[in-house]
């Protein structure tokens, strides 16, 4: 409990350029992934949360605008569940199939978590089916009729053509690697049926101090191994060059609930020369939805 309260005052005094030093350093201690995530470093959203997940997963159906009820039978995707596999509970709630896809096992790798969830669900309100005789993660996918694959964008090799009805990812476009974005969004378009729909939450803002600071890097540092490697990577796209993307695929778009500050967090003297030239109106903008239908 000590760590974990030095790791929150650590993370909200810590000047960014010292967390970039600090992360760096850290990456490349040899622990394990859930060694950081019990004392907070590294963690990967908040999806071991019951109710965070509820919110996210229902938010994404409300932005699409499907109701629960029509999710019978139908598969999902989520792209980047981080923490948990929360979502495939949810989803076999509401008799609907589910990919969850991601990196890496960032996972909780422990049925007993899934089981105090599965119950504070049920709690909730959520016709989860009963995991109690599930020994391992693996016998709650196949009970749950859910898939967890860790291979990135390769996962999708998995996925036949035309085959899902929906996906939704939160907080993880930005994080991926600028070279692969345009071949993501092609496999999505891939793997969805005509006229189903995807729907994203991206965070714009730098991940050290909920600021432009990522922009001060050149592309040659930013995109180098040592730092896309150290846990604090975003692809640094603006909100219309992930919006062009999805129409280059093949995809109509709404972008929907944006966030802007009022002002620049950060004076445009200070971004690199490649980002000075970025719209204010692009700069300004820290989070949106984008929901998107295959045409």
């Amino acid at each position: 409990m000590k760590i974990k309260l030095i790791v929150y005052y650590l993370k909200k005094y810590t000047p960014w350029h010292l967390k970039i030093i600090i992360k760096i350093i850290l990456s490349k201690l040899p622990c394990t992934y859930s060694v950081w995530r019990k004392i907070g470093i590294f963690k990967p959203g908040c999806m071991d949360q019951a109710d965070y997940s509820l919110k996210v997963f229902y938010k994404h159906l409300d932005l699409i605008n499907i109701k629960k009820e029509k999710l019978y039978g139908k598969t999902l995707i989520e792209i980047g569940p981080g923490d948990s596999l929360a979502s495939a509970l949810i989803a076999s709630s509401i008799g609907a199939k589910i990919i969850l896809i991601d990196v890496g096992y960032f996972a909780i790798n422990d049925a007993e978590f899934y089981k105090k969830m599965a119950r504070e669900l049920r709690e909730k309100g959520c016709n989860v089916p009963h995991i109690s005789h599930c020994k391992t993660v693996a016998d709650m996918l196949v009970t749950l009729n859910a898939k967890y694959f860790t291979d990135g964008i390769n996962s999708f090799k998995k996925i036949e053509n035309e085959s899902i009805d929906i996906i939704f990812s939160n907080a993880t476009l930005e994080h991926v690697r600028k070279r692969s974005f345009l071949s993501l969004i092609k496999e999505m378009r891939r793997v969805l049926k005509t006229n189903c729909y995807s729907s994203h939450t991206v965070d714009l803002q730098d991940h050290f101090n909920n600021s432009l600071n990522h922009l001060r890097f050149s592309e040659y540092v930013w995109e180098s191994k040592l730092f896309s490697s150290s846990g604090f990577y975003t692809n640094r796209m603006s909100i219309s060059e992930i919006s062009s993307c999805f129409h280059n695929a093949g995809f109509d778009y709404n972008i929907v609930n944006k966030t802007e500050w009022e002002k620049m967090p950060l004076s445009i003297s200070k971004l690199n020369a490649q980002f000075r030239n970025r719209e204010k109106k692009d700069l300004l903008i820290s989070s949106f939805d984008i929901v998107t239908v295959k045409k």
